[in-house]
């Protein structure tokens, strides 16, 4: 029965923290909205749209499977495989994209948001390895800790895009995204701290 009543648990505190997450997110949307213009908010959605798709091919969603890991060893071995090969293919990503800037492929897009192109990649390391962390603290059962680092994500989300607003750019939406990538990798420093120490 406390098997079952810390599943539960678990399940609640994580919810919990998504829903306040949303919470804020909603509230700091308002805000947001006026201080970017529509099609700022269009430039974000494409960016969006690119980052979801170089995601899976920064980190191949290995991070999803560290809470079925058996052990820290095992844990540490899918880390270690996401944060080096995620390395390569931002580098990678980041070549590809400046051949096709100069091959005049991306011609297509206003010249002042072609940098979207090499924030994506850099956006979506960013994010796999806030998930990463992310599943490593649920994988030691600190779902509140993880629930936590949801709720920080969502305000480093809001706070950057208000700060970052002086710019009179969509460059301050845009950079959103991996703003709040970094505030949930802030808040769950000391499971960085122990893979870099583990890491050498």
């Amino acid at each position: 029965m406390k098997t079952i009543g810390k599943y539960w648990n678990d399940i609640i505190l994580q919810a919990s923290g998504n829903s306040i997450a949303q919470i804020i997110g909603i509230l700091g949307m308002p805000i947001l909205t006026r201080l970017y213009t529509p099609e700022d908010f269009a430039v974000q959605t494409i960016f969006i749209q690119i980052v979801t798709f170089l995601a899976g091919f920064v980190s191949l969603r290995y991070e999803y499977f560290i809470p079925l890991t058996k052990s820290k060893n095992e844990s540490m071995t899918i880390m270690k495989f996401i944060c080096l090969h995620g390395m390569k293919a931002v580098s990678l990503s980041l070549l590809t994209m400046y051949v096709l800037e100069r091959a005049g492929a991306l011609d297509f897009v206003r010249s002042n948001n072609v940098y979207i192109f090499y924030v994506a990649p850099i956006a979506a390391y960013a994010i796999s390895i806030s998930l990463l962390f992310q599943h490593e603290a649920q994988r030691q059962n600190n779902f509140s800790e993880s629930a936590k680092s949801e709720i920080n994500g969502k305000l480093f989300y809001i706070l950057s895009g208000i700060a970052l607003s002086i710019f009179k750019s969509n460059i301050g939406l845009v950079l959103t995204t991996p703003f709040g990538a970094i505030g949930k990798i802030f808040y769950l420093k000391k499971y960085v701290r122990t893979f870099l120490s583990d890491f050498r």
